[in-house]
């Protein structure tokens, strides 16, 4: 009696490890106190409102964080931003919401093509309030960036 039989076919994409590196950290300058949003755009524009205001001597520590991902190229990867990080001074404590550039974090391809390498970067800067009764001195925070392939 013949027997009967079927061939099936395997295949693979094997992709390079994904890395995310910091290149510049967030910094807001020097704030006086008052009540008002201060933001920091991803662009690294520092706009105060309300009573709040920033000083000249600051403008060399105003900046935005800066990421690079670097990975497979022309890869799709997703990237997750906290929503919200920290900065205390003490007991004292703000909540900074983040802004980035990325157009779409969850649908974002690497640079380059496939068997080279790629990198996507990107900024993240942030805002929040102050309500004119925070403790003055130096206020410090971090937060995490991760990326992972679709």
């Amino acid at each position: 009696m013949p027997t009967a039989s079927a061939t099936a076919n395997s295949s693979m994409t094997l992709l390079r490890p994904m890395s995310v590196a910091k290149t510049q950290d967030m910094g807001f300058g020097t704030i006086v106190q008052g009540n008002g949003l201060i933001t920091l755009a991803a662009d690294g524009t520092l706009t105060t409102g309300g009573t709040t205001d920033k000083t000249a001597s600051s403008a060399s520590s105003v900046k935005v964080a800066q990421f690079t991902i670097s990975g497979e190229g022309a890869q799709e990867i997703s990237i997750t931003v906290p929503g919200t990080f920290s900065l205390t001074n003490g007991s004292s404590s703000l909540t900074v919401t983040t802004l980035h550039n990325i157009t779409d974090v969850a649908h974002t391809n690497l640079s380059g093509s496939l068997a080279g390498s790629g990198s996507y970067s990107f900024n993240v800067g942030g805002s929040f309030s102050l309500a004119g009764t925070e403790a003055t001195g130096n206020y410090t925070g971090s937060f995490t960036v991760s990326a992972n392939y679709n």
